[in-house]
């Protein structure tokens, strides 16, 4: 996996709102979804910076500040999960998988914990997970599975 598409998996989750907002094109928005959707596909820099261009600025200012290799999977990493200023539920949390289940067909939802408090999230990346799985979640999606080690 390249840094890029590992940093899409953590802004995608605002993608949509976006997009509904205006702030990014359809086009756009599109080439990102398939950046998500298709394995090995990473999008580039340019879309990145165009889509989500407060992200990659503190991407930036943080990588020059802290002397670390940008786009490198640890610096992504290192900036998402410990550096990222986001809000709200916007903020990257490390959560334990408590509970799975179907809603329809083929919507499995997942019931976390995160710091003593349940939350559903989503998980359109597809992670194979079992309750005791550690994951890290943005905007109630599940952006990265943590491999035990």
């Amino acid at each position: 996996m390249t840094g890029e598409r590992f940093f899409l998996h953590y802004a995608f989750p605002c993608a949509e709102d976006k997009y509904l907002a205006g702030k990014i094109s359809f086009g756009d928005y599109q080439l990102l979804k398939r950046s998500v959707q298709i394995p090995g596909l990473s999008p580039d820099r340019e879309l990145l910076a165009r889509c989500f261009p407060t992200a990659c600025q503190r991407f930036s200012t943080f990588t020059i500040r802290e002397g670390l290799e940008p786009w490198s999977l640890s610096t992504v990493a290192e900036y998402w999960r410990h550096h990222h200023e986001g809000k709200e539920h916007c903020t990257v949390r490390l959560a334990t998988i408590k509970v799975t289940g179907k809603i329809r067909d083929q919507d499995e939802v997942f019931l976390v914990d995160c710091d003593g408090q349940g939350i559903f999230v989503s998980n359109p990346l597809h992670y194979q997970l079992r309750p005791g799985d550690q994951v890290y979640i943005h905007w109630q999606v599940i952006v990265e599975k943590v491999e035990s080690e």
